[in-house]
């Protein structure tokens, strides 16, 4: 009786309610997955601002540091963090006001997802903020993989833009796709 009982607590035994109808199953396994949805989106945002955060005070400290640049090297290595990180981070801080920040976070795009904190950096690093506000736009818009989005921002100081299916387009080729 006490193995029955376990298997049960761990979902692994039987149950003692009957089966639902496969309508009433679909419907608890959409709300399951909205519920997911919903935890993972509030844990990704957490990082997300902890992430900004920690480029905020990256970039407070490189501006009062005597030490310039050296002091993200320092404290890349006393906190075992890669520097480029820290210095990715830093990019995103510098690129958004903490409200603008916040906006980019709580917003979702067609596909009722964000746009993830990778993304923010590769559109960090376009200087122009008019430019990099298009950019943010069509991300939203077309949700390009972070791999294609970079293959946009790269293209920009060209002036030879390519679209976004053109771009994924070239990276089904390349990956034979």
């Amino acid at each position: 009786m006490k193995a029955k009982q376990k298997a049960q607590r761990r979902g692994t035994g039987p149950t003692r309610s009957k089966a639902a109808a496969p309508e009433e199953q679909e419907r608890t396994y959409e709300e399951f997955c909205k519920k997911l949805r919903t935890q993972l989106a509030k844990a990704d945002q957490d990082d997300m601002r902890a992430r900004y955060e920690t480029g905020r005070l990256v970039l407070e400290e490189m501006r009062k540091s005597k030490y310039g640049l050296e002091v993200v090297k320092r404290a890349a290595k006393a906190v075992r963090r890669d520097v480029d990180t820290l210095y990715d981070y830093k990019r995103v801080a510098q690129a958004w006001i903490p409200e603008e920040f916040e906006a980019l976070v709580r917003r979702n795009g067609e596909a009722n997802t964000p746009l993830s904190f990778n993304h923010l950096v590769v559109l960090a690093k376009v200087k122009q903020s008019a430019r990099r506000t298009e950019l943010v736009e069509q991300a939203f818009r077309d949700k390009p993989t972070v791999k294609e989005l970079k293959r946009l921002v790269k293209a920009v100081p060209t002036g030879k833009e390519p679209s976004l299916q053109v771009v994924s387009e070239l990276s089904e080729q390349a990956w034979g796709r």
